[in-house]
């Protein structure tokens, strides 16, 4: 799982990490990428402590577009939990690359690009309890997630400049 944001508030990865533990019920192994820095990034990595998920948790700081790409390839989801975020250009990299996208519905791009429940899914911003019933379901399903992987790159928009114009 992955997450590529700043450690700021609008970036929802409280709501990300508080989500984690709703997911001991899934009967896969885990691990949580989280790429960013910010000045919250010492208050998520407590909160991750408090509430025992620190060992799921993988906080790998800024990263340069080498190292960004490297975690996308290696990731099976992608999840853009923001409270507001007018665009999100990770929704758009997850689903070129045949992720699947875990959105909220204050990420602009997510609304977009992502149809919940085909290829990809949008959750309530904020809404810990329905993110994790989305993660574990996903965790849990590997044909499912597969198939929504699919759908993911396949529906993926490639937009150029006529795009833009119109």
């Amino acid at each position: 799982i992955m997450f590529s944001g700043r450690m700021i508030p609008r970036k929802g990865l409280e709501t990300l990490i508080a989500t984690l533990p709703k997911l001991t019920s899934t009967n896969r192994d885990w691990v949580l990428w989280i790429e960013g820095d910010g000045p919250k990034l010492g208050e998520y990595q407590e909160l991750a402590r408090e509430l025992g998920v620190i060992n799921k948790c993988r906080f790998v700081g800024f990263c340069q577009f080498d190292i960004h790409g490297w975690l996308m390839c290696a990731s099976d989801i992608v999840v853009v939990p923001s409270i507001e975020d007018s665009w999100g250009i990770i929704v758009d990299e997850g689903l070129q690359l045949g992720k699947l996208v875990i959105s909220s519905d204050a990420v602009g791009s997510g609304c977009d690009r992502v149809q919940s429940g085909v290829n990809g899914y949008i959750f309530p911003a904020g809404d810990v309890d329905k993110l994790g019933q989305v993660m574990t379901k996903i965790i849990n399903d590997d044909k499912l997630r597969i198939k929504v992987s699919k759908l993911a790159i396949s529906n993926s928009k490639t937009i150029i400049p006529r795009d833009n114009a119109r």
